[in-house]
């Protein structure tokens, strides 16, 4: 399945690998060429601002295309529902460890991180604030939620 990801490096690799190819033509000419057009300065700088500049534009371009353009990942959406399951696992949190609790509303799955979740139990009405989270290589990225 193709994904915003997938198609974002199979469009904008090859694109930077042709723009960084010219870059270092045009770097060639400019250490090469006596004189060039008008001036090997001008060919140079050329180059060395396609080498340097242009991978700070692309770059943020990467960035967007993988994470998308969806407002999931932007905004808080609420969700309210009676909980039909009720999981937990531990996470790791830099040296410590934190707990994650998962509820299960309307057959999603939703990740809550505040302790109080400890309390919900299966047939609890929650009432959640929620947002995506991004996940490398996922297909269907989970929501982080807080309590509403």
């Amino acid at each position: 399945m193709l994904t915003a990801g997938t198609i974002a490096a199979i469009i904008l690799i090859p694109l930077g690998a042709i723009i960084l190819i010219a870059a270092f033509i045009l770097a060639y000419v400019a250490f090469t060429s006596g004189g060039g057009i008008d001036d090997a300065g001008w060919w140079m700088g050329a180059g060395f601002a396609a080498v340097i500049g242009l991978p700070m534009l692309i770059l943020p371009l990467v960035g967007f295309m993988l994470v998308g353009f969806n407002g999931d990942y932007l905004a808080y959406h609420a969700v309210n529902g009676k909980v039909d399951a009720v999981a937990s696992r531990m996470i790791a949190d830099g040296k410590a460890m934190s707990t994650r609790y998962v509820f299960q509303i309307d057959g999603q799955e939703y990740g809550v991180d505040d302790t109080r979740a400890a309390l919900v139990k299966p047939g609890d009405k929650v009432n959640l604030n929620c947002t995506k989270e991004f996940v490398w290589g996922s297909t269907n990225n989970g929501w982080a939620c807080n309590w509403g």
